[in-house]
């Protein structure tokens, strides 16, 4: 008996090595170029045609950037830069951090954001708290920037946006609240059709929420994370499929909580966060692509998710290595390979220029982290 007993936990321990094996195959954080431009949070990142490009945010010294880097070739270059705003005679530049963009036809959409007040300690001019919905085309063929129409709705930060059938898609955030004496999450949703140049508001089945995580994938869009009001975390996950006319069907996913009597869903309750990235990365051993949602603030930061959505399933892989919870960053894919760069320690400050990518299915090497 004890005899078997030996044999039967070598077994089981040859077993649990395996699985373990298979984990570690998920994927690795390579350290990769540091941000071109000044250190920011709360930028925004687009790609055109395997170019990406990361610009706006906020930065050291109260600063608001309206500048845009590029990375292309595996290095980084100043590109271009949102059409300067200044309030009345005021000096200030009028940046933002908190917009969002989004991508069709080769040309990028970048609105909405935020500027924080602000006093010169030098002149005294002063810089008024502002939520913005304006909005402006991006052509990178002639490096021109068009005004569009605002946003309908109210002027919002942290936002989310995504393109999919040729449209583009705004919504949630967070601003002013009626009268605006205080501030509130938002659920408006809204399309915007090139064709015409007009927005037009539709349907939200998800909760009012800002700082979410927008991605597509497979023909739908995928809406998740984020927090509500009174600092609760999203946990409804909804995908959008889009119809012929553009509107299209939500449909609800799982929610992203720990289901304890389900081994594969036991720690979900570390995926929940806000401020977080997403990016699609190629995965090499099946042929597929999937998503990938990383860094955010809260103690959940750190942990790195891969989504199937084949199965609507979430899967734990390598931590992001940055010692600390990054908040506010932004991501990108190019050619199947995920990046993540900029961002802070905390909200609105400590802003990085640090760049990680993602490759799926190989060994993780702590040797590639730092």
């Amino acid at each position: 008996m004890r005899k078997f007993n030996l044999l039967l936990l070598a077994v089981l321990g040859i077993s649990a090595m395996a699985c373990d094996d298979d984990e570690e195959y998920r994927g690795d954080w390579a350290k990769g170029v540091s941000y071109g431009g000044e250190p920011r949070t709360a930028a925004v990142s687009f790609v055109i045609n395997n170019v990406a490009y990361v610009g706006l945010g906020y930065g050291a010294s109260n600063a608001e950037f309206n500048s845009f880097y590029k990375f292309e070739n595996g290095g980084w270059s100043s590109a271009t830069s949102l059409p300067e705003k200044r309030v009345g005679s005021d000096t200030l530049v009028k940046g933002r951090h908190g917009a969002v963009a989004f991508v069709i036809d080769n040309c990028a959409y970048v609105g909405t954001g935020f500027v924080a007040a602000y006093t010169n300690p030098g002149t005294g001019a002063k810089r008024e708290k502002e939520y913005l919905r304006d909005f402006y085309k991006y052509d990178a063929a002639t490096n021109t920037w068009t005004q569009l129409p605002n946003l309908p709705g109210k002027g919002r930060r942290d936002a989310i946006a995504f393109s999919i059938g040729g449209y583009g898609y705004v919504g949630t955030g967070r601003g002013f609240g009626e009268g605006g004496a205080s501030e509130m999450s938002y659920k408006d949703f809204y399309r915007y059709d090139p064709k015409t140049n007009e927005w037009k508001e539709i349907t939200y089945d998800g909760n009012a929420r800002y700082g979410a995580v927008a991605f597509v994938i497979a023909g739908a869009a995928h809406v998740c994370l984020g927090q509500e009001d009174n600092s609760v975390a999203a946990l409804d996950h909804y995908k959008f499929i889009p119809g012929s006319n553009g509107d299209g069907t939500w449909v609800k996913m799982q929610s992203l909580a720990d289901k304890p009597k389900n081994r594969q869903d036991a720690f979900y309750g570390r995926i929940p966060r806000y401020y977080a990235v997403s990016f699609i990365a190629k995965n090499n051993e099946e042929e597929g692509e999937y998503a990938y949602v990383t860094s955010g603030s809260g103690s959940n930061g750190l942990y790195t998710w891969w989504y199937d959505h084949v199965r609507d399933l979430w899967h734990e892989v390598e931590d992001l290595p940055t010692r600390a919870a990054i908040s506010q960053a932004v991501a990108f894919s190019i050619n199947g390979t995920g990046y993540f760069t900029t961002g802070g320690t905390s909200f609105d400050a400590t802003p990085t220029a640090q760049t990680w990518y993602f490759i799926p299915n190989v060994k993780e090497d702590r040797g590639n982290d730092y």
